[in-house]
């Protein structure tokens, strides 16, 4: 695996998440999904403005591979985790696997840590099973970063 330093979401990472989610959908949920579905999904143009405003509103990480970034995530304030992508040149090589076990165990809120998370509906091994068996990308439901 190519080294990645995970690091908190700055605002110049912006280009290069949009980037990454529109090749993650594009190139691994492709055998999944209908060409329109994924031009829905992510669009050809982008609203920048909703997704700045989308990832400043949670607590965001990346993984930064040095020349370009491998992968991002984001939780709610509540713990929940929202967006959890990964470039296609670092599939499979254990990025998604580690912010999701981070944003499970992240305080998320710096006057207080949050309970954990539900385990029976947010369990890893449940969670992992249903990647493993392609549940999760044929019942998705793609919510950011839709037009308008």
């Amino acid at each position: 695996m190519l080294p990645v330093t995970e690091r908190p979401y700055e605002p110049s990472d912006l280009a290069s998440i949009i980037e990454l989610f529109t090749a993650s959908i594009r190139c691994l949920a492709a055998p999944f999904y209908t060409p329109e579905q994924l031009a829905a999904w992510a669009p050809a143009t982008p609203v920048r403005a909703r997704w700045r405003q989308h990832l400043e509103s949670q607590h965001a990480i990346v993984a930064d591979g040095g020349s370009s970034l491998a992968g991002f995530a984001s939780y709610q304030q509540n713990g929940s985790l929202d967006l959890l992508y990964t470039h296609p040149a670092f599939a499979r090589c254990g990025i998604a696997t580690r912010f999701y076990v981070r944003t499970m165990s992240a305080p998320t809120r710096a006057d207080k840590a949050t309970p954990p998370m539900n385990p029976k509906r947010n369990n890893p091994v449940a969670l992992i099973a249903k990647w493993a068996s392609g549940l999760i990308l044929r019942s998705a439901t793609p919510h950011l970063p839709g037009p308008g």
